[in-house]
């Protein structure tokens, strides 16, 4: 529960018919009330609560929150990020359209692909697209003077502070000190007003490289031209 509540409570009301949000907590009744008298994003908060949950949480497992799970006449139709609460995707489901490439939200995501890669031989390159489910991630195996990088949903900045890091110290690059002079700043940022977890799927990207340490620089050159 948290600041978007003003939001679930306007759609709850828009779709008040056939539509129940219903946030779970595990915290105790008494902190639940104590946080809803504190909080002034939650005191007008007007949807049914679950407190002290045990049994919702162990038949959704998940790390972090907000975790989403959307139902549809008994069944579960999407788990998802929180920013996908929106009117336009609530619409579709309950207009039953196909919903089956929404970005989906998987805190244990195993990527046996990597696995395979890893023992494989030869030099190689690959870019793909987004991969659902996976989060951001890197992965690095050495062997030798070769070196195999996996980036999972990187995005064009994200790939290149990785990658330059990997030749010289880099400072926190907050987002305030990147400047962007590109001609389509959609690439790299969400300017519309998307769900970020659709802008993500748009623009993310998988890279596996295996190949010299000398790649990195190449790969840093190529990536700063599109920065």
């Amino acid at each position: 529960m948290h600041r978007s509540d003003a939001k679930n409570n306007r759609l709850q009301q828009l779709f008040a018919d056939r539509l129940q949000i219903i946030p779970v907590g595990i915290e105790s009744k008494e902190r639940i009330e104590k946080l809803l008298a504190d909080n002034r994003y939650m005191k007008d908060l007007k949807l049914p609560l679950v407190v002290e949950d045990k049994v919702l949480t162990k038949i959704f497992p998940h790390q972090g929150v907000p975790h989403v799970v959307w139902i549809y006449k008994g069944r579960v139709a999407a788990i998802t990020t929180g920013d996908m609460i929106a009117e336009k995707n609530i619409k579709e489901l309950l207009d039953g359209n196909d919903i089956k490439n929404w970005p989906m939200k998987d805190d244990f995501y195993e990527d046996h692909e990597r696995d395979s890669l890893r023992f494989s031989s030869g030099l190689y390159s690959r870019l793909l697209p987004y991969v659902n489910g996976a989060t951001l991630s890197y992965q690095v195996d050495t062997i030798g003077n070769q070196v195999r990088y996996r980036m999972t949903n990187a995005t064009a900045v994200s790939a290149f502070l990785y990658l330059y890091s990997q030749i010289q110290q880099l400072p926190l690059m907050k987002k305030e000190r990147i400047k962007l002079d590109v001609n389509n700043l959609y690439e790299f940022e969400n300017l519309d007003s998307i769900p970020e977890s659709i802008w993500m799927q748009k623009m993310h990207f998988l890279m596996n490289r295996h190949g010299h340490y000398s790649w990195i620089i190449k790969i840093v050159y190529r990536l700063s031209l599109r920065i």
